[in-house]
Order: C-alpha cells, then structure tokens, then sequence
C-alpha cells in the first residue's frame, strides 16, 4: 500500500472505504496522534498539505469463517 498525500486526492468512502489509515503532521507534544485510524468523512476537516491517508487492509480470514 502506499501512502497519499490529502491535497492529491481525496478519499471516496464508496471507493476507499468508511475508515482510513491516517498520517498528520502534528505540533509539539502530539506525536502519540500522529497515526490514527479514522472515519473518511474526518479528512475533509484536514489540512491537505500536512495530512496523508491509505485503505485499510482487508481483515484476516479466521478459521471460524
């Protein structure tokens, strides 16, 4: 997977899916944020040139399934 850069494209949550993997540049004192699983319609609050998004992987397929 590869990591995209907000202000290159926004993600469609048809397409990419209703919860992201999210990288923010953050200020001093909030680096435990800086990568954080988040719904998709939260990055249109984001600042597009300090915030990078991918799609979730699919979950494991488990023995029970």
């Amino acid at each position: 997977m590869k990591w995209i850069k907000l202000s290159d494209r926004m993600p469609d949550e048809k397409i990419d899916g209703e919860r992201l993997l999210v990288y923010r540049v953050n200020n001093d004192g909030q680096e435990s944020t800086e990568m954080t699983v988040a719904p998709t319609y939260a990055l249109k609050y984001a600042d597009k040139e300090e915030t990078f998004w991918m799609s979730l992987p699919n979950k494991p397929i488990t023995e029970n399934e």
